[in-house]
């Protein structure tokens, strides 16, 4: 399986909120987080996010099985979400 990580697209939102929403849907189930849970995003909040932080989308085999979300903080990065399809 080869993997490619590129900076995400605004023509990708749909199907990275689809992914998004399966990856934390039993983290959501378990704790319950309506306002912060990724499965509550919006495709505004996404395109929002894509536009003012650090997000890659991950490919395998030319389709799209995830994303990654980063946040600079000083002289960090920190990881605010990754998330990959299985199936």
């Amino acid at each position: 399986m080869e993997i490619t990580i590129k900076r995400t697209s605004l023509t990708e939102v749909d199907r990275l909120l689809a992914i998004q929403k399966k990856a934390f849907a039993e983290d959501y189930k378990l704790y319950q987080d309506h306002d912060t849970t990724p499965v509550n995003e919006t495709p505004e909040k996404l395109i929002e996010n894509i536009e003012h932080y650090i997000h890659y989308t991950i490919w395998s085999n030319n389709n799209i099985i995830g994303g990654i979300d980063l946040r600079k903080k000083e002289n960090i990065l920190l990881l605010d979400k990754l998330f990959i399809a299985v199936d």
